[in-house]
């Protein structure tokens, strides 16, 4: 065990950089991450942030062979030497890959002096929203970088009109309390009562069960978002999207699917008012759910800082490798202000996060565990 650090903290309680990346040099010796690939990749890159004194830290939510640390390599090069002249962004991969742990730990331990930003998915604010006890941050107080969002399109053997309101609905949801949960609750808002089936019930991939009546409902996002006009053209029709935040920072449809309503259209339509708790914690873990990644700095970090992450951040996303690459997930890349509007709009009051809780509990039988 690592002898422990008696050296004083900052007053906020934060640390600076250098101690975070002793920290997670420590972590990587620690008993529950003796995995060869944590105890390497948090080894070497906290040593590599160590000796280059000008350099940034970037904490990456996820495995070091995880999809974020993926983007931290094509995005670290490229924001580096754009925050200061010769410097470089160094990144250490934290926690699982839902993002909880490093949520937690950016919030415990990064100082707001503009050194440590964070990338991560949208389902850590998703774990916060459905109340899992794990995560202890607030998302609300992330100074947003960037975010790159998702497309999201539900998918039903039928018509909505024609769907049946006399049984439930079958959905396909891995996790009620997951990334389905926009999908499954949308539904239930729009007057449905649903009841979630997870992959491995199947003997039969989406679309398919779909088509033979198996389930009712599925829902297409990420680079799946690609199959939808396979799947229309077989029969199943697209039944609602998520919507998007625009450039002017108002919601509106989907631009991949600019036809299809938006779940708000449907529920404007039923004269449902979009500022009682369920329907507002609805738009909280839909744009949970739509962001696929964030970079994030803490709360009262300079506004200086901020800038210099800000106009690093927009130089890097406009290169065309990064722009590949968020092509070939069906992501559209979002910079100031409009970044700070989606991050913004994946929170929510304690009134509705605490009606969400309770209708995971009464309508599904579902808690965090």
């Amino acid at each position: 065990m690592p002898e422990a650090d008696t050296a004083p903290k900052p007053a906020n309680g934060k640390v600076g950089r250098r101690r975070l990346i002793k920290g997670l040099a420590a972590l990587a010796v620690a008993p529950w991450a003796m995995m060869p690939w944590r105890r390497a990749r948090a080894m070497t890159q906290a040593l590599a942030a160590e000796v280059a004194g000008n350099s940034e830290l970037l904490l990456v939510a996820g495995p070091a062979t995880g999809r974020l640390a993926q983007w931290a390599g094509l995005l670290c090069p490229l924001i580096g030497p754009a925050l200061a002249a010769g410097g470089t962004l160094s990144w250490t991969s934290v926690g699982a890959a839902d993002g909880v742990t490093a949520a937690n730990q950016f919030d415990a331990e990064v100082s707001p002096d503009g050194d440590t930003a964070m990338l991560l998915p949208g389902t850590a604010a998703l774990a916060q929203l459905v109340g899992d006890p794990r995560a202890r941050f607030d998302v609300g107080a992330w100074v947003a970088g960037f975010a790159g969002v998702s497309s999201t399109i539900v998918m039903g053997r039928l018509p909505l009109t024609q769907l049946p309101t006399s049984k439930p609905l079958v959905v396909l949801a891995a996790d009620p309390g997951g990334v389905d949960l926009p999908t499954l609750l949308g539904l239930s808002l729009l007057g449905y009562n649903v009841t979630p089936v997870t992959p491995e019930a199947l003997a039969a991939n989406p679309s398919d069960a779909l088509l033979s009546g198996k389930i009712d409902v599925a829902t297409l996002s990420n680079a799946a978002v690609s199959e939808a006009p396979r799947w229309q053209s077989s029969g199943l029709v697209p039944l609602f999207t998520l919507g998007t935040i625009g450039e002017d920072g108002t919601l509106g449809p989907d631009p991949k699917f600019p036809a299809t309503p938006t779940l708000e259209d449907l529920l404007a339509a039923k004269g449902v008012d979009p500022t009682r708790p369920l329907p507002t914690a609805w738009r909280a873990i839909a744009s949970a759910k739509q962001l696929s990644l964030g970079l994030v700095l803490p709360q009262l970090t300079p506004a200086s800082r901020v800038a210099q992450w800000r106009l690093a951040c927009a130089a890097s996303i406009a290169s065309l490798s990064v722009q590949a690459a968020a092509a070939a997930e069906s992501l559209r890349l979002a910079t100031q202000p409009t970044a700070a509007m989606i991050m913004a709009s994946i929170t929510a009051p304690a009134p509705a996060q605490l009606e969400l809780h309770q209708w995971l509990a009464n309508r599904l039988g579902w808690r965090p565990s």
